[in-house]
C-alpha cells in the first residue's frame, strides 16, 4: 500500500504569500479601522496627485493600491489580499521616496513650502500600509490560521507598528494624541540613554555663543562704517552702551 502524502503545513502563493482558508483572525477584524484609515489616506493621495500635481501615472499606481486595499476589506481582512497590498505599498513607497528626495536635492528652491509636505504624504501613506500589512502577516503566523509550527511563529522579528496599532485608535483624535505623546516619550528616553540630549544642549549653547559673537562683530562693523561715512542721522540707530551717571554731592 502506498503511504498517503503528508499534507502541506501552509498553502503559499509565490512562495511567501499565505492563502487564507476560512475567516480572518479576531485580531485582524479588531484592527479593521486601521485598514480603513490607511486606505482612505491612499485614496486622498491619489486624488491629490491628479488635482494638484497632475501626476497621472503616479496616481494610477496609488489608485491600484487603494483598490486592492478595498478588496482586502471586502474579503473580511483576507491575509492573501493584505500581503499583495503590502508588497505593492512597499515597492511604491520606495519608488515615491526616491522620487521625493531627488527633487528636494535639485529643485528645493523652486518648491513651495506647502508642496513639500503634500508630496511627502504619498510615500508616508504607502510605507504605513506596508508596515501594517507586515504586522498582520506576523499575527497570522503567530496567532492566526498559520500558527501551526511555522518558522515565523516564535521568531523575534521587528514589528514597527506593533504597539501603536494595539494601543491607538485612528478614529479618535484623543487616542492619536496619547499615542503620539507616548512615542515621543520613548524617543526622548532613547535619546537620553544615547547621550543625544546633552549633545543637543551643547550644540545649542555653541550656536548661541557663535551668533552672539557674529552679531557683535557685525554691529561694530556697521557702526564703524557709519562713522567713516559721516552720517550723523544714522548714529542714533544703533544702541549705545549705557554708562552710569555720577551723582552730585548732596551738600
Amino acid at each position: 500500500m502506498k503511504k498517503p502524502a503528508a499534507p502541506e503545513e501552509h498553502s503559499l502563493f509565490a512562495g511567501i504569500i499565505p492563502v487564507q482558508v476560512g475567516p480572518a483572525s479576531p485580531y485582524a477584524r479588531n484592527v479593521t479601522h486601521w485598514m480603513q484609515a490607511i486606505v482612505f489616506l491612499q485614496v486622498a493621495c491619489c486624488v491629490m496627485q491628479v488635482v494638484i500635481f497632475y501626476a497621472f501615472v503616479a496616481a494610477f499606481w496609488t489608485g491600484i493600491l487603494a483598490v486592492v486595499g478595498v478588496l482586502a476589506l471586502k474579503q473580511d481582512m483576507n491575509i492573501t489580499y493584505i500581503c499583495i497590498w503590502g508588497i505593492g505599498c512597499l515597492l511604491n513607497g520606495i519608488c515615491d521616496t526616491l522620487g521625493l528626495i531627488l527633487p528636494l536635492i535639485f529643485d528645493i528652491l523652486f518648491l513651495t513650502w506647502i508642496e513639500i509636505p503634500l508630496r511627502a504624504l504619498v510615500p508616508v501613506a504607502e510605507l504605513l500600509g506596508a508596515a501594517f500589512a507586515w504586522h498582520l502577516y506576523l499575527d497570522y503566523y503567530r496567532t492566526g490560521g498559520g500558527a501551526m509550527g511555522h518558522f515565523l511563529e516564535n521568531q523575534p522579528l521587528a514589528d514597527p507598528l506593533g504597539n501603536l496599532i494595539t494601543e491607538v485608535d485612528p478614529m479618535e483624535y484623543q487616542s492619536l494624541l496619547k499615542g503620539a505623546k507616548k512615542q515621543g516619550g520613548i524617543l526622548r528616553d532613547e535619546a537620553k540613554k544615547a547621550g543625544l540630549d546633552k549633545q543637543a544642549m551643547d550644540f545649542e549653547k555653541q550656536a548661541e555663543e557663535g551668533l552672539r559673537h557674529q552679531f557683535q562683530g557685525l554691529s561694530g562693523a556697521v557702526e564703524q562704517g557709519i562713522h567713516q561715512a559721516g552720517i550723523p542721522e544714522a548714529e542714533g540707530l544703533l544702541p549705545k552702551p549705557q554708562t552710569k551717571r555720577k551723582q552730585a554731592p548732596c551738600c
